[in-house]
């Protein structure tokens, strides 16, 4: 009695465990695509949730002071923002973040801006307010894919495209609310809106 398998017998053995192979290899790349896809949003949010931590505690913590530049000349202005066409600042004002430590030994003044640079949207927290050409200062990633970056200042029954609202005059204060409208690559758009509660100082 011959007990051996025929070669049609092996053929189709082989034909039904490569289609098995073909579904459970396909099914895995189906699942490692939807934990990168539920990966690369949970990273976002959590960016997105970074970003919107910091803007909320600098514009609470704003203030009304010319500070100086690097050159020891006083800003114009005590808070600047523009909508930025391509790269570079699009916010810049002074907080006082009550930070009184062993770092910071000259109080809690300190000078922010948000850049845009090569779609990644940055923040920039100088040491002092007034500061030199020396002035250490921190920079960090908040946001990637960033396509295009709108705001709208209000003040009073006013809305602003650019702050301040007249360059020439004397200094205009801070907006009571800036508007934020971020678009994002793959995630559209995000708008949010912060009141600024800052006083002269």
């Amino acid at each position: 009695m011959n007990t051996g398998f025929s070669l049609i017998e092996v053929l189709v053995s082989l034909a039904i465990v490569s289609l098995i192979a073909l579904i459970t290899l396909s099914g895995l790349t189906t699942s490692l695509d939807f934990n990168k896809r539920t990966l690369d949003r949970s990273d976002f949010v959590n960016s997105l949730v970074i970003l919107d931590n910091y803007m909320k505690k600098d514009f609470q913590q704003t203030i009304n002071r010319l500070s100086r530049d690097a050159r020891g000349s006083y800003l114009n202005h005590s808070f600047f923002g523009l909508n930025p066409r391509q790269e570079g600042v699009f916010l810049a004002f002074t907080i006082n973040s009550g930070d009184i430590s062993p770092n910071f030994p000259k109080g809690g003044l300190r000078f922010i801006e948000y850049i845009i640079e090569e779609g990644t949207l940055k923040r920039v927290e100088y040491s002092y307010a007034d500061r030199t050409f020396g002035t250490p200062y921190t920079s960090q990633s908040l946001l990637k894919n960033v396509e295009e970056v709108k705001l709208n200042f209000i003040k009073e029954n006013s809305t602003l495209e650019e702050w301040p609202a007249m360059d020439w005059m004397e200094n205009n204060g801070l907006p009571n609310i800036v508007e934020i409208s971020l678009n994002i690559n793959n995630f559209g758009l995000i708008n949010r809106r912060y009141l600024l509660t800052g006083e002269a100082i």
